[in-house]
């Protein structure tokens, strides 16, 4: 324990700290990218995917998994934060002139892209683990959370920037990792570079294909949920978008003017909370929650009943009556 402890206090012993946990990091990342891209087989390929993990050794395989990410997470942390408070000491005063010849930007920004991908590392977990960060979580349904969480383009552009830190950290660090591991030769170091270019640059493509296939309408939910959420998606930004040029050439492609669009979202919007409003939606297949509703369907229009018509009598049968009237025989007659 002492000579773990040796090891672990000096500078040597965290960097091979951060090397081996970094091994544990880039291989859980290389078999994370490798199911995600399942999802371009469909759903019932990625769904299969998620029970899977999720009864592996009945259920315990993958806790087990994130027993092992979590320590080796911690350790990788501190390994870093320790090496980067060493390096400051030992330079307490920074340098007047600085011109770096040896470093790359990727090493440079380590210290950056670092608290980004912990940053990422929540939210991800909110938003396809526990769901409390994602519009519309279905628990077991890895294909509809993918596209339902990716339609959103403020989570799908913080996706691509924590790709872009996940590249920077991983060229310098796969690197790193080879030389600290003893891969530290003038005849093999050409190769280290290319091997860590060619790791990092499919796992961040392997990544960003995802997002960007359904921002740009290569994945969609076939689902009865996913597409009431799609339809309500298409209404919301349609009516964000009515009045600017980009909506207005939307429309038209459309085969209605801005106009047009605009009054039917309008009234979509007005008749969403009005039980005719939702009884029509629930018609359209459409449930109340999915956004704005479709077109409230055109009331029926109540027409006024018909006046009763005048009865035409002759002047001549008129007369007779009057006269019939004014002889006939009254009460008071009968008891006289």
């Amino acid at each position: 324990m002492q000579k773990l402890a040796t090891l672990l206090g000096s500078s040597i012993g965290k960097k091979v700290v951060m090397a081996v946990t970094g091994i544990v990091l880039f291989g859980y990342v290389a078999g994370h990218v490798t199911g995600n891209l399942l999802v371009f087989l469909g759903p019932e390929a990625i769904n299969d995917y998620g029970r899977f993990l999720h009864t592996f050794l009945h259920g315990a395989g993958i806790w087990i998994a994130r027993a092992v990410l979590l320590a080796a997470l911690v350790l990788h942390v501190w390994a870093a934060v320790s090496l980067t408070l060493e390096n400051r000491r030992a330079r307490p005063v920074g340098y007047r002139g600085r011109k770096n010849r040896e470093s790359t930007f990727a090493s440079r920004t380590m210290i950056l892209s670092g608290p980004v991908l912990a940053a990422f590392v929540v939210y991800h977990l909110a938003h396809f683990t526990t769901g409390s960060a994602h519009p519309d979580f279905v628990p077991g349904d890895v294909y509809h959370n993918l596209v339902a969480g990716f339609r959103s383009r403020g989570a799908s552009a913080f996706y691509v920037v924590a790709m872009l830190a996940l590249g920077l950290h991983m060229y310098h660090g796969v690197w790193s990792m080879l030389q600290t591991l003893g891969a530290n030769h003038p005849r093999w170091n050409p190769l280290r570079n290319r091997v860590s270019k060619l790791a990092t640059v499919l796992i961040v493509a392997g990544f960003l294909s995802v997002p960007v296939a359904v921002v740009l309408g290569m994945l969609k939910d076939r689902s009865a949920q996913g597409q009431r959420a799609e339809r309500a998606g298409e209404l919301e930004g349609a009516r964000r978008s009515a009045g600017s040029p980009s909506g207005q050439r939307a429309a038209r492609a459309a085969g209605f003017t801005p106009a047009e669009r605009a009054g039917e979202l309008e009234g979509a919007r007005r008749s969403a909370g009005s039980p005719s409003g939702q009884r029509a939606a629930r018609a359209a297949g459409l449930t109340p929650a999915a956004g704005y509703r479709d077109r409230q369907p055109p009331r029926p229009s109540i027409e006024a009943s018909p006046r009763p018509r005048a009865i035409s009598i002759p002047w001549e049968r008129a007369g007779e009556l009057e006269g019939a009237r004014r002889s006939a025989p009254s009460l008071n007659d009968d008891r006289e």
